[in-house]
This record gives C-alpha cells, structure tokens and sequence, in this order.
C-alpha cells in the first residue's frame, strides 16, 4: 500500500482501510503532541506498543473504547478523529488533507 490509498497493483484501497488509517494517524498525532514515551500512551489507553503502531498503519482499526479514553486523555472530541476526512464522488474513494496537527488550534471538548 501507498500513501495515496492505493495498493502496489494499483487498485484503489477500500473505505474502510482508508478510515482506519486515517483515525489511526490522528490518533498517533495527538500522542506524538503529548510528548510522552509510547510506552506510556499505551499504558493509559491499555494497548500495547505495536497495537498504537497497527492503528498508525491502518493495519488494524481503531477501536470504539480506544478512540473514547484517547479523547478523554487528550481532551478533544470524538469527531477531532474524523476531521478533515470527506466522502469521495464514487462513494468509496476518500480524500483528507494530513497535515500535523497543531497544539493550539487543536479542538476542544465542549464543556
């Protein structure tokens, strides 16, 4: 797979596999913005190391209480995860801007 959504023979990547990586990067983004060790991110969301690293990747999708406890310890609502993400015209092909997140105009939680 490449960084433009397609596999190595040149098919699109499916949605879903393009959502996941893209939550799974912005979640990374938010812990790399903690600045604590990955060691210790996992710790807090109870995953390990290459869990955070498979959910980076894409390989795996994040899940629903990893995604809820990272917006808790991060302080940021639950659509941060999904900002920036739109539905191609087919349908299935996703586009998203993936730019670093930046500390201070990073969305907070309402109160």
């Amino acid at each position: 797979m490449n960084e433009e959504g397609e596999e190595a023979a040149g098919k699109p990547l499916p949605a879903a596999v393009l959502i996941d990586r893209w939550v799974g990067r912005r979640l990374v983004e938010l812990c790399q913005l903690s600045a604590a060790r990955p060691e210790e991110v996992a710790g807090l969301l109870g995953i390990s190391v290459a869990e955070l690293e498979d959910y980076r990747n894409g390989s795996a999708p994040v899940p629903a209480s990893v995604l809820f406890l990272a917006a808790r310890r991060f302080e940021v609502a639950m659509d941060y995860f999904f900002a920036d993400l739109s539905e191609g015209k087919d349908g299935h092909a996703l586009s998203a801007s993936c730019t670093p997140v930046d500390a201070k105009k990073r969305p907070r939680k309402s109160p």
